[in-house]
Protein backbone atom coordinates (compact mmCIF):
# COMPACT_ATOMS: atom_id res chain seq x y z
CA UNK A 1 0.00 0.00 0.00
CA UNK A 2 1.44 3.32 -0.87
CA UNK A 3 1.18 6.45 1.26
CA UNK A 4 -0.71 8.33 -0.39
CA UNK A 5 -3.32 5.40 -0.71
CA UNK A 6 -2.64 5.16 3.19
CA UNK A 7 -4.15 9.09 3.31
CA UNK A 8 -6.57 8.36 1.60
CA UNK A 9 -8.22 6.28 3.88
CA UNK A 10 -7.52 7.98 6.70
CA UNK A 11 -8.84 10.93 5.26
CA UNK A 12 -11.85 9.31 4.37
CA UNK A 13 -12.14 7.54 8.20
CA UNK A 14 -11.76 10.88 9.43
CA UNK A 15 -14.37 12.36 7.12
CA UNK A 16 -17.20 9.68 8.37
CA UNK A 17 -16.15 10.58 11.90
CA UNK A 18 -16.87 14.47 11.63
CA UNK A 19 -19.71 13.36 10.04
CA UNK A 20 -20.90 11.64 13.06
CA UNK A 21 -19.50 14.25 15.39
CA UNK A 22 -21.59 16.69 13.26
CA UNK A 23 -25.01 14.13 14.01
CA UNK A 24 -24.12 13.62 17.63
CA UNK A 25 -24.20 17.32 18.14
CA UNK A 26 -27.27 17.78 15.97
CA UNK A 27 -28.66 15.81 18.33
CA UNK A 28 -27.74 17.79 21.66
CA UNK A 29 -29.28 20.57 23.69
CA UNK A 30 -29.20 24.05 22.24
CA UNK A 31 -27.09 24.08 25.45
CA UNK A 32 -24.80 21.66 25.44
CA UNK A 33 -24.20 22.56 21.71
CA UNK A 34 -23.28 26.04 21.83
CA UNK A 35 -20.92 25.10 24.53
CA UNK A 36 -19.50 21.88 22.72
CA UNK A 37 -18.99 24.09 19.53
CA UNK A 38 -16.80 27.09 21.81
CA UNK A 39 -14.64 24.36 23.05
CA UNK A 40 -14.13 22.69 19.49
CA UNK A 41 -13.32 26.19 18.27
CA UNK A 42 -10.77 27.18 21.00
CA UNK A 43 -9.35 24.08 20.72
CA UNK A 44 -6.54 24.16 17.93
CA UNK A 45 -5.24 20.68 17.50
CA UNK A 46 -7.72 18.36 15.76
CA UNK A 47 -6.91 15.67 18.10
CA UNK A 48 -8.07 17.96 21.09
CA UNK A 49 -11.02 18.09 19.24
CA UNK A 50 -12.08 14.78 18.61
CA UNK A 51 -10.91 14.40 22.17
CA UNK A 52 -13.43 16.67 23.29
CA UNK A 53 -16.39 15.40 20.91
CA UNK A 54 -15.27 11.57 22.62
CA UNK A 55 -15.65 13.35 26.35
CA UNK A 56 -18.82 14.59 25.13
CA UNK A 57 -20.42 11.86 23.83
CA UNK A 58 -19.07 9.77 27.00
CA UNK A 59 -20.57 12.03 29.53
CA UNK A 60 -23.91 12.11 28.45
CA UNK A 61 -25.89 9.70 30.38
CA UNK A 62 -29.78 10.08 29.12
CA UNK A 63 -31.59 7.64 28.11
CA UNK A 64 -32.91 9.69 24.87
CA UNK A 65 -29.58 10.55 23.16
CA UNK A 66 -28.39 6.54 24.16
CA UNK A 67 -28.84 5.12 20.57
CA UNK A 68 -27.35 8.12 19.22
CA UNK A 69 -24.06 7.11 21.53
CA UNK A 70 -23.78 4.10 20.22
CA UNK A 71 -24.26 5.16 16.73
CA UNK A 72 -21.37 7.38 17.58
CA UNK A 73 -19.31 4.93 18.99
CA UNK A 74 -19.38 2.15 16.19
CA UNK A 75 -19.54 4.83 13.22
CA UNK A 76 -16.17 6.26 14.99
CA UNK A 77 -14.52 2.61 15.81
CA UNK A 78 -15.41 1.40 12.56
CA UNK A 79 -14.26 4.36 10.83
CA UNK A 80 -11.27 4.98 12.24
CA UNK A 81 -10.34 0.80 12.75
CA UNK A 82 -10.69 0.46 8.83
CA UNK A 83 -7.11 2.36 7.59
CA UNK A 84 -4.90 1.55 10.62
CA UNK A 85 -6.14 -2.49 10.01
CA UNK A 86 -5.60 -2.14 6.46
CA UNK A 87 -2.14 -0.60 7.36
CA UNK A 88 -1.63 -3.13 9.51
CA UNK A 89 -1.85 -6.06 7.30
CA UNK A 90 0.04 -4.36 4.51
CA UNK A 91 3.32 -4.02 6.75
CA UNK A 92 2.60 -7.72 8.46
CA UNK A 93 2.45 -9.20 5.19
CA UNK A 94 5.19 -9.96 3.31
CA UNK A 95 5.11 -8.90 -0.71
CA UNK A 96 5.15 -11.36 -3.17
CA UNK A 97 8.35 -12.21 -4.58
CA UNK A 98 8.50 -11.32 -8.29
Amino acid sequence: MTPVRIRLLYECALAAFWAAAERWQSKLPKGKCTNLESNLSAAEADDTKRQLLVASVEADTTKVRAADKRAFFEVAAAELAKPLGRCIRELTVPAPRV
